[in-house]
């Protein structure tokens, strides 16, 4: 006979990631479903930053839960697929919630902005994988749509000037020349340029270049844009840059791209007693940055892609208090304001 093919993709791709227990003798599936609760309990991700594990985790485990009864390899897979497209939501500002983050049009998206460069059966068996994940908590509607975009969307704390400056001391004191240089690529552009994680991961050397008495990186994809380099990190990143060429400004292969700040960060040597890297917290501190050297906030929007300036919300409070008569110059527009 025949084999079915999936329902959930075309041709002989892979069977969908459900395969349920119910036929099995009962004593099996209690035995099964003890095995699945300690292992969802116990999972802890690989290459995931720590605080957006401590993030993530609670909503994967539920997710993965609802989703039960399911073989055992499928629930590694859920755990698997379901971290990584939950760390990328995150860092793009998603929604943790699975009426968003689990939509079709979401997991498309993901599948082509964080694993463009995977082979097609490798997506496809992730795209099946995600789509066994329950689409909507229990009382939800499936496919809610989600609250206006300030809501949702949490900056991530900046670092201080002295954990900056300690983590770019952490990169130069790592063991092999080639790690100095990948780290050290990750904390420049972040903190000179304010890449996100998905930028960070696919910056080629080539993305870097002089302009006039500017250093400027030549961002691509999905938010295209010329940024100008932080002076104080300028020479360093371009310097990095040149020796990457058209390679990685991360170094690392092709095959993983999906995750190289992650990699990067579990491949530290050292800095325990400094906070753990993180691209938003990067970014953040660029913004941050911009934002007290009294860069206007559309032109910050504008430097960073971001469509609403409402997402730099967080960061307000954060900015050094100005002097009274500073105040009340620039708003009344006299002369000699600062």
């Amino acid at each position: 006979m025949p084999t079915k093919k999936s329902p959930l993709s075309p041709g002989t791709g892979p069977v969908p990631d459900v395969a349920p227990l119910t036929s099995c003798p009962p004593s099996q599936v209690e035995a099964e479903s003890a095995w699945a609760a300690r292992r969802i309990a116990d999972y802890q991700p690989v290459g995931v930053s720590g605080d957006v594990r401590d993030r993530v985790l609670p909503v994967l485990r539920d997710w993965v839960t609802l989703s039960l009864p399911a073989p055992r390899a499928a629930v590694d897979r859920r755990l698997s697929s379901g971290v990584r497209l939950l760390a990328w939501c995150q860092d793009q500002g998603i929604a943790l919630r699975p009426e968003t983050a689990l939509r079709e049009a979401t997991i498309e998206r993901y599948l082509r902005e964080a694993l463009g460069e995977t082979p097609g059966s490798s997506r496809s068996t992730v795209r099946t994988t995600l789509r066994s994940l329950p689409a909507a908590l229990p009382g939800r509607p499936v496919l809610t749509p989600p609250p206006a975009a300030h809501g949702s969307v949490r900056m991530r704390p900046p670092y201080t000037p002295a954990h900056a400056a300690g983590l770019l001391a952490l990169a130069a004191a790592q063991p092999t020349a080639g790690r100095t240089a990948n780290v050290s690529a990750l904390l420049l552009a972040g903190l000179g340029a304010g890449l996100d994680a998905r930028e960070l991961n696919l910056a080629r050397g080539s993305w870097v270049r002089t302009d006039g008495p500017d250093v400027v990186v030549a961002i691509t994809g999905r938010r295209p844009r010329t940024v100008p380099v932080r002076a104080r990190y300028a020479a360093r990143l371009h310097a990095l840059a040149t020796a990457a060429g058209d390679g990685w400004l991360l170094g690392g292969t092709d095959t993983d791209r999906g995750n190289r700040v992650g990699n990067l960060v579990c491949s530290l040597t050292g800095g325990s007693d400094l906070p753990r890297i993180s691209a938003g917290r990067l970014r953040a501190t660029w913004l941050l940055e911009l934002l007290s050297s009294d860069v206007r906030v559309d032109v910050v929007c504008a430097a960073a892609g971001l469509a609403d300036p409402r997402l730099l919300a967080d960061l307000f409070p954060l900015l050094p208090a100005h002097p009274e008569a500073d105040v009340r110059a620039a708003v009344s527009g006299r002369e000699g304001r600062r």
